[in-house]
Parts: structure tokens; sequence; C-alpha cells
């Protein structure tokens, strides 16, 4: 199961430095975002990813994706932002 996440974290930090070196956005739908601050989970969530960096956090249900970007569907996943 530990082999599990550690590939599932090194595939999202190899998208993320790729989409970022394109400078095309990527968009990661329904991901449960751990707040290293207080510790909560938010779940279904979406995170937008410009030019490298965290542009949004928002709830998936009110968020419209916009055109010409790439999504990333990681339903049951978890993502902990400023962890690189």
């Amino acid at each position: 199961m530990l082999k599990i996440i550690k590939m599932q974290l090194l595939l999202s930090a190899f998208f993320a430095i790729c989409f970022s070196a394109s400078g095309q956005s990527l968009l990661i739908q329904y991901v449960n975002v751990i707040d290293v601050t207080g510790g909560d989970t938010q779940t279904n969530r979406s995170v937008l990813i410009s030019d490298g960096r965290i542009e949004r956090i928002v709830d998936t249900a009110s968020f419209e994706i916009p055109e010409n970007i790439v999504a990333l569907d990681a339903t049951g996943k978890y993502l902990i932002p400023g962890l690189w």
C-alpha cells in the first residue's frame, strides 16, 4: 500500500512539473486536500495549478471548468499543498 501511495505522489509531482513547464494549466478534480496548518481534510475539492503554482482551491460542485484546461480526476486521492 505504501508503494502505491509513493507512486501516486511521484506521478502527481511529475504531471505538475510537466504542465508548469509547458505553460498549460492543470485542474485536479474531486481530490481530498489536507490542510497542514489546521490538520483538517477538505473533501471533494478542485485544485487549479497555473504556471507551477496553486491558483485556486475550491469546492468541485461550485467550480466551472475553464476551456482549454487539462483536468485530472483524483477521486479518492489526497493532496498536501506545499509539501514540495
